[in-house]
């Protein structure tokens, strides 16, 4: 139980320290949201909310149209004239019915202004354009250069998805590139209007319309476009587009709450995933532990000293019940077991029957005399066929063993 509570405030203190640690994070003031919106309505950096205020100083048009519902239900009915249209997202991939009437539009003499990282295949081949990824490198920055001024600008390289690699340069005119074969702007003709398109959507947004002096790389690039009557501004292709119209859009100074503060940032994240495996993986694994039964055994008596004495007191029990003339057979019969199993495992020599060929047999692998050998062998029978023996007789044959081990080593 004291383990169990133990954990249960520990876990408590971690959550109560996050909670301290976003608190304190949040008094410190809110934090940029660097998510690319290209909205109208919003502040963040990547938002277009400056770029739409400022399109009445770029362009003098009494009205501004905002495209909810998309281009196609505006353009698809009607014949408009003298109309810019501004699409400002990350991805322009409309259904062919849809980037049709686009055409329609710009063919009867009107001007579309796209920029967005990704165009549809199907869109850039009615175009006659192609566009490549940078590669990669280990360059934080580069510069892309206007065409028509001459004058360079530094954007980081995070902020350039891609670049027009192919366009067709009869009807096409390049407004900024970072070299001969990589365009980042280009001014196309179709029909009695003109295409201005970017794969620079980011370059249009807060963030660089309120740095200096990237904020006159945009005004080149808006320069380039023509007075118009009527400003169509689209809201359609944004990555955070309401379900519907009707939605409000979500008050960029509203005050999350503690759950949705943590999860806005990555560092608060991990320390409350930490914490919360942490204390799951202690629960079940530690507490397991702890709870566990460890059995005592006991160790193993050593009966070793009490079977020897025993074994001990058995063999005098026995060797008290026989002669003296037993006593001395019982060693000798013992020495010549020991003898004969060592000439057995030593020499591989047959020990059943111990005759002429086995005296040969010994002799021969031994290099010993074969008196010596035959009188080690009659000194063995005789103990063998005699029911007890004399001393002399045990101390004879206890020499006879003793001195082949000698000569030819245990």
């Amino acid at each position: 139980m004291r383990g169990n509570r133990g954990i249960i405030i520990w876990i408590i203190v971690g959550v109560l320290l996050i909670a301290i640690i976003a608190g304190f994070v949040r008094s410190q003031g809110p934090s940029k949201n660097w998510k690319p919106s290209f909205s109208d309505n919003s502040p963040r950096p990547f938002g277009s909310k400056l770029l739409f205020e400022r399109l009445e100083d770029f362009f003098p048009v009494d009205t501004i149209y905002k495209l909810d519902k998309g281009p196609f239900d505006t353009l698809a009915y009607a014949h408009l004239q003298d109309v810019l249209l501004f699409i400002v997202a990350d991805r322009y991939e409309p259904e062919a019915y849809k980037y049709e009437e686009l055409l329609r539009f710009v063919d009867e003499g009107n001007e579309a202004f796209v920029a967005a990282n990704y165009f549809s295949t199907e869109f850039l081949q009615e175009l006659d354009l192609i566009t490549s990824y940078y590669a990669l490198d280990n360059k934080d920055s580069m510069d892309v250069e206007m065409e028509k001024s001459g004058e360079r600008y530094r954007f980081a390289n995070s902020h350039l998805g891609n670049y027009f690699s192919y366009w067709d340069e009869i009807n096409g005119q390049v407004l900024s590139k970072r070299n001969e074969k990589e365009v980042l702007n280009i001014r196309l003709k179709y029909g009695e209007g003109y295409f201005t398109l970017s794969t620079h959507p980011l370059a249009f947004t807060n963030y660089y319309l309120l740095r200096n002096p990237e904020v006159h790389y945009i005004e080149e690039i808006l320069a380039s476009l023509p007075e118009k009557e009527t400003i169509f501004w689209d809201n359609y292709y944004k990555p955070e587009r309401p379900a519907s119209s009707g939605d409000t859009p979500p008050r960029s100074n509203q005050s999350p709450g503690l759950w949705e503060y943590i999860k806005q940032h990555e560092a608060l994240r991990w320390a409350f995933n930490i914490l919360i495996f942490g204390s799951l993986a202690y629960v079940f694994l530690g507490g397991k532990r702890r709870q566990r039964l460890v059995p005592i055994i006991k160790p193993l008596r050593n009966s070793t000293l009490e079977f020897t004495e025993t074994i001990g007191r058995l063999y005098l029990f026995e060797r008290n019940k026989k002669t003296v003339g037993e006593k001395h057979k019982l060693v000798a019969e013992k020495k010549i077991r020991v003898f004969l199993a060592h000439i057995r495992s030593r020499y591989n020599i047959k020990t059943n029957q111990l005759d002429e060929r086995f005296e040969k047999q010994l002799t021969g692998k031994t290099g010993m005399e074969e008196k010596e050998i035959r009188i080690l062998v009659r000194q063995i029978k005789r103990v063998q066929s005699q029911a007890d023996i004399l001393p002399n007789t045990l101390v004879q044959l206890s020499n006879e063993i003793e001195s082949f081990y000698n000569k030819n080593g245990r």
